[in-house]
C-alpha cells in the first residue's frame, strides 16, 4: 500500500515536466540558464528577451520575465548582448533532461556516435555526462583520468532507482571550475578559487563530500521542505480568498452599478423639475429687472431730450436771432438747467448696475435646487479708464478707524459685499462691519483666527494657524464646513478654484489639491505669514526679513529693504504695496518690484506705536484696510 510520502514523491516526479519547459518558448530547455531568483530559461530565449526589454544606452539591469525582480550582471555592465552567456547554467535541469531522455529512448553510445557508429548504450558517466556501450564503458574505466568516474547503469534509471546523472556543478562565479568546498560560516558552496579569495578567513570551510553527507536526511532539508510546503499552502489559501473576493466584488459592482443607474434616473427626473423651477425664477427676475432698467432708460432719454431741445433753440438764437433773443433764451435755459440736472443726479444716484450669476451646489446629497440665483446690485462705478486716481502720487486719506473689542492682535481682514470682515487672533472671533465702520455682528470660532480669504459669493475661508480651514457664510455669520489639510495653515488665499496656504513655522507656501492635501511646496528664507496671488503661478511673498519677491510665469522680481515685510496689497493697476513691519510705512512698488515711494504711516494717521501687519485692497477699488500687529485697530484708507 502506497504511503503519503510515496504519493508526494510520485507527484513530484510527474511535475518534472514543468521544470524542464522554458516559459518563453514553451519547449524543453536548450542550454538552460538560471537567474538569481532561480527562474530558468533557454540561453537564446533569455538573450532575445534581454535585448528586447533593455532600451537605455548603458543598461545596468534587466527584469526577470516571471517575478519582475531586477537582475544585475556585475562583470558586463552596459553590454546587454553578453549578459545571457554570463548567466550560470542550470546543471540540475540538464541532468533531469538527460534522465528523461534515457527513460524514453534507446540511448545510443555517445563515443560511438562521434565515430559515426550506432551502438546501444548501457551506462552513463555522471562526471563526463555521456552514455557508453559495453566496449566504451570498459575503455572509460581503463583510462587513468576517468578510472574513478562514477558510472550508472541505464537500466537502473528506467526502473526509477533515482541515480544521480551528474556529480559535478559549476561554480557560479568561476564557470570553468566545479564546486568542491562548502563554507559553513556563509552557507556557501563554492570552488577552490572562491574559497581562497573570499573565504580564506572563515573558520569552517569543509570539502563538498563532507557537506553532502546525509544532506537529504538533514534537519535543514526537512525544515526547508516544510517551509516551502507551508508557504505553498498559505499562498493557495490566499489565492482562493482572492478569487472568491474577485467574484464577490464583481457581483457587488453589478449591484452598485444598478443602484447608480437607478439613482441617475431619479436624479435626472429631479434635476428636470429643478431646471424648470429655476428657469421660471430666471425669467421672472429677467422680466422685473429689464422693466426697471427700461424705465430708467426712458426717464434718462426724456431728460436728455430737454438738453437737446435747449441746444437746438440756443444754436438758432446764436445763428439767426437778435442779441435780445440770445439774452432772453440764455437766461431761461440757465433757469431750467438746475432743476433738470437735479433730476439727473437723483436718477443716476439711484441707478444700480445689475448682474446675474449662478452658484451651483457643491454636494449632490444636499441638493434641494440646482443652486441659487443672485441678483447682484451694486452702486454703478465708472469704467476703470475713467477713474481719476493717480496711485503713484495720490494722497493716502484715512476714511475711518475701527477699534476691535478685546484689544485685537494679529488682525486680518477682507472686504466682501460692501462689508468689512475682520479676524481677531486674540479671541478667535470674526467681526463684521458695514462700509462705514459700524459693527454688524460677530461669529465666535473658538480658535485662533489668523487669516481670511474670499472664496465665492458670501463664502469666506478662515485660517486658524492649524491644519484646518473653516468656510463661513459672511452674510449670515454661520459656519458652513470645516476642512482638514495635511499642512499647517496660517495665511490663506483662494485663486482659480484652489487654496494656497502659508506657514511661518515651516517657512513654506503650499498649494492644495481638491482633497486639501499639499501637492506643491515652496520654501522661503524666513517666516512667511502671508502671500498675495494674482494667479496660481504669479505670487508675492516675503523672501527674507529684508526682501520681497514676486514670482511670475515669465520672470522673478525682488525688492530689498529693511522694512521687514509681512503682507502685500495690489491695486487695480497692479502696483504692489508692502506693509513695513519694522518701518511703520507703506512701500509702494511697481509690478516689477521697483520702488515708487515710501508712505510713512504718520502722514495719514496717528502713529500706531506698533508694527504694520495686514494690508488689503478692496476689489476694483482705491480703498484698502491696514492693521497693526497688536494695537487692535484697523484703518480704512483710500488713495485720491
Amino acid at each position: 500500500m502506497a504511503t503519503s510520502a510515496d504519493e508526494e514523491k510520485a507527484f513530484i516526479k510527474e511535475s518534472y515536466g514543468d521544470l524542464l519547459t522554458c516559459t518563453i518558448c514553451l519547449e524543453t530547455y536548450k542550454v538552460p540558464k538560471y537567474l538569481p531568483c532561480l527562474h530558468t530559461f533557454c540561453e537564446t530565449c533569455i538573450h532575445t528577451y534581454i535585448l528586447s526589454s533593455v532600451k537605455e544606452n548603458n543598461p545596468e539591469t534587466f527584469i526577470c520575465p516571471i517575478c519582475r525582480r531586477p537582475v544585475r550582471i556585475e562583470e558586463c555592465q552596459g553590454k546587454a548582448d553578453t549578459w545571457a552567456k554570463q548567466l550560470p547554467g542550470n546543471h540540475f535541469v540538464v541532468s533531469l533532461i538527460d534522465r528523461k531522455e534515457l527513460k524514453q529512448d534507446e540511448k545510443q553510445c555517445t563515443a560511438c556516435e562521434s565515430n559515426n557508429k550506432s551502438t546501444k548504450a548501457v551506462s552513463w558517466c555522471t562526471i563526463c555526462e555521456e552514455a557508453y556501450c559495453d566496449a566504451c564503458e570498459l575503455s572509460h574505466k581503463s583510462f587513468k583520468i576517468s578510472r574513478g568516474h562514477k558510472l550508472v547503469q541505464i537500466k537502473d534509471m528506467r526502473e526509477d532507482n533515482d541515480p544521480i546523472l551528474s556529480g559535478l556543478v559549476e561554480c557560479n562565479e568561476h564557470p570553468q571550475k566545479t564546486i568542491e568546498v562548502y563554507c559553513v560560516d556563509h552557507s556557501k558552496p563554492c570552488c577552490t578559487l572562491c574559497a581562497t579569495v573570499h573565504h580564506r578567513k572563515c573558520e569552517q570551510v569543509v570539502t563538498i563530500d563532507k557537506a553532502l553527507y546525509r544532506i537529504k536526511e538533514s534537519e535543514k532539508v526537512r525544515n526547508l521542505v516544510k517551509r516551502l510546503r507551508e508557504s505553498n499552502e498559505n499562498l493557495d489559501e490566499i489565492l482562493q480568498k482572492r478569487e472568491q473576493n474577485i467574484k464577490s466584488f464583481e457581483m457587488d459592482t453589478d449591484i452598485v452599478l444598478s443602484k447608480i443607474r437607478t439613482l441617475k434616473e431619479n436624479l435626472i427626473k429631479h434635476v428636470d423639475r429643478l431646471e424648470e423651477s429655476i428657469r421660471d425664477e430666471i425669467n421672472n427676475s429677467k422680466k422685473q429687472v429689464t422693466i426697471k432698467m427700461n424705465d430708467e432708460v426712458t426717464e434718462l432719454s426724456s431728460l436728455k431730450s430737454n438738453f437737446i431741445n435747449w441746444k437746438n433753440i440756443f444754436d438758432a438764437c446764436i445763428a439767426d436771432g437778435s442779441e435780445l433773443h440770445c439774452l432772453v433764451r440764455m437766461e431761461e435755459i440757465l433757469e431750467n438747467i438746475p432743476q433738470v440736472e437735479k433730476q439727473v443726479s437723483k436718477l443716476t444716484a439711484e441707478i444700480e448696475d445689475t448682474a446675474i450669476s449662478f452658484d451651483p451646489n457643491d454636494l449632490i446629497s444636499d441638493i434641494t435646487s440646482l443652486g441659487r440665483i443672485n441678483i447682484k446690485r451694486s452702486t454703478m462705478k465708472h469704467p476703470k479708464e475713467m477713474r481719476k486716481v493717480n496711485f503713484h502720487s495720490g494722497k493716502v486719506k484715512l476714511l475711518f478707524t475701527i477699534a476691535l473689542p478685546d484689544h485685537g492682535k494679529q488682525v486680518s481682514g477682507v472686504f466682501t459685499h460692501d462689508c468689512i470682515l475682520l479676524s481677531n487672533f486674540n479671541n478667535g472671533k470674526i467681526v463684521k462691519y458695514d462700509n462705514k465702520g459700524v459693527r454688524i455682528g460677530e461669529l465666535e470660532m473658538f480658535k485662533k483666527t489668523s487669516d481670511l480669504a474670499n472664496v465665492y459669493d458670501w463664502t469666506v475661508a478662515v485660517a486658524t494657524k492649524s491644519n484646518q480651514i473653516h468656510l463661513i457664510n459672511a452674510q449670515t455669520l454661520t459656519l458652513q464646513k470645516t476642512i482638514t489639510s495635511n499642512v499647517t495653515i496660517y495665511g490663506i488665499h483662494f485663486i482659480d478654484n484652489e487654496y494656497i496656504s502659508t506657514d511661518p513655522v515651516n517657512v513654506s507656501i503650499s498649494w492644495l489639491d481638491s482633497t486639501f492635501k499639499s501637492i506643491k511646496t515652496e520654501k522661503s528664507g524666513t517666516d512667511v505669514h502671508f502671500a498675495y496671488f494674482n494667479g496660481k503661478n504669479d505670487y508675492i511673498y516675503k523672501e527674507s526679513n529684508y526682501s520681497v519677491k514676486r514670482v511670475s510665469p515669465n520672470d522673478t522680481f525682488t525688492y530689498r529693504s529693511e522694512c521687514n515685510p509681512y503682507t502685500y496689497g495690489v491695486d487695480f493697476e497692479a502696483n504692489i504695496y508692502v506693509a513695513g513691519f519694522a518701518s511703520d510705512a507703506i512701500h509702494q512698488l511697481t509690478p516689477t518690484c521697483e520702488l515708487v515711494r515710501i508712505i510713512p504711516f504718520s502722514t495719514f494717521a496717528a502713529k500706531p506705536g506698533t508694527h504694520l501687519w495686514v494690508l488689503r485692497f478692496e476689489e476694483n477699488s482705491n480703498r484698502f484696510l491696514l492693521t497693526s500687529y497688536n494695537s487692535g485697530k484697523v484703518w480704512i484708507c483710500q488713495i485720491d
